[in-house]
């Protein structure tokens, strides 16, 4: 009997605790953060547009950074609803998922180095990369360290939502 249920559970996709599964809610959980950063900051520019005292020089600027964050607020919701798919083991969210843990991860680091670029004129002509990363104010430090880690794990993310045991996890569409 033993050998039976050993045959039955090679065959049933696991059910327990998956380190992906981990992965997902943290990235729904950052983005959700996300989607109430985007909303708040756009509520801020969209009063911003609409003062009485508003600069008509500014608006254009305005603009731009609202048109930002709906780009933001959007992509923002797009990885809620796959990531929320994954959790629940959809089989349309796997493959939707995992090309976006590489476009996030791909971003991700471009927006490091443009985060870092932009610190750079803080610091004198030749000044060495551990002392710009030292000098750096604490949260531009925590922010460049969350890009650093979240670039291996998105791409670890994907990685597994590829691999056939956690391919076989989801529910096949119908």
């Amino acid at each position: 009997m033993p050998l039976l249920l050993r045959a039955d559970a090679r065959q049933a996709p696991a059910r327990g605790l998956a380190a992906w599964r981990i992965a997902t809610w943290l990235l729904l959980m950052f983005a959700a953060f996300g989607i109430v950063q985007y909303v708040n900051h756009g509520n801020a520019v969209w009063q911003a547009l609409h003062a009485p005292a508003a600069d008509p020089a500014k608006a254009s600027d305005l603009y731009r950074m609202l048109a930002w964050d709906a780009v933001y607020l959007l992509a923002a919701l797009a990885v809620v609803l796959w990531s929320a798919g994954a959790i629940l083991r959809q089989g349309w969210a796997r493959p939707g998922l995992r090309f976006l843990a590489v476009l996030l991860a791909l971003w991700t680091a471009i927006s490091a180095g443009l985060l870092f670029d932009a610190m750079r004129p803080l610091f004198p002509e030749g000044t060495d990369l551990p002392t710009m990363l030292v000098g750096l104010p604490r949260s531009y430090q925590m922010a460049l360290a969350m890009k650093v880690l979240a670039v291996p794990l998105l791409l670890w993310l994907a990685w597994q939502l590829g691999r056939p045991a956690v391919r076989a996890q989801f529910r096949r569409r119908r």
